[in-house]
């Protein structure tokens, strides 16, 4: 999958002239990814399961790319993961998990964790600008104008997950939809009043709005 060129993107080609993004991951790691990914889809028993195994690639990923620096841990050498400051950081000297290492990373345990089956939700990427769904609680943890091109940096994941959310979610895109980013300066404050008059509009009236924002910015 070709990386297609952003503010944050850019700096992929400008700084090791990577154009696509299997150059982010050496050919042990890919084969690893690819070994896991290709077990997903002969193992699922359904679509669901094979929707949950994208979350353990994308951990494998996350943790075994050319991106991962060397770290010092109290006891032991460690790595960092990828995104550990948000952003592509590129080097010549990174780490590498073998399967052994990546077996704590990609199983993911959720016993224990409690849920209510009798609850209602719905999961849809989609613009919050149109959401038309009643809620009585909204929670929301938006971009930070400029600082931090999550659309940009989701495509680092969806090169390998594509495949099988298409094949789980077929009525789901499958893009980072950059069009739809909300970007700084003027469109950001804009966007942002857009959105939460339209998630407003569409709560009861003794609800509440819960927001995530810690901007270093006070003007945004």
């Amino acid at each position: 999958m070709e990386i297609e060129e952003g503010l944050e993107t850019a700096r992929l080609l400008r700084e090791r002239g990577w154009k696509y993004w299997q150059q982010l991951f050496n050919p042990r790691q890919l084969l690893l990814h690819g070994l896991l990914q290709k077990a997903a889809f002969e193992l699922a028993g359904d679509d669901m399961e094979l929707a949950a195994s994208v979350l353990g690639l994308n951990r494998c990923c996350n943790w075994n790319s050319a991106l991962c620096s060397w770290g010092v841990g109290q006891a032991r050498e460690s790595m960092a993961q990828t995104f550990y400051n948000q952003a592509f950081n590129t080097m010549w000297n990174h780490g590498a998990q073998g399967l052994t290492l990546l077996k704590g990373i990609y199983f993911l345990n959720f016993e224990g964790i409690p849920y209510c089956k009798e609850s209602t939700y719905q999961i849809a990427p989609c613009d919050a600008r149109v959401v038309k769904r009643m809620c009585d609680i909204w929670i929301t943890d938006p971009p930070y104008a400029d600082a931090v091109n999550y659309h940009e940096l989701s495509e680092f994941f969806l090169a390998w997950d594509r495949k099988p959310l298409m094949q789980s979610f077929p009525d789901w895109y499958a893009d980072s939809k950059r069009v739809l980013a909300v970007r700084g300066d003027a469109h950001f404050s804009r966007t942002m009043i857009e959105i939460y008059e339209n998630m407003t509009v569409h709560m009861s009236e003794n609800g509440m709005q819960v927001v995530m924002f810690t901007h270093s910015d006070p003007a945004v």
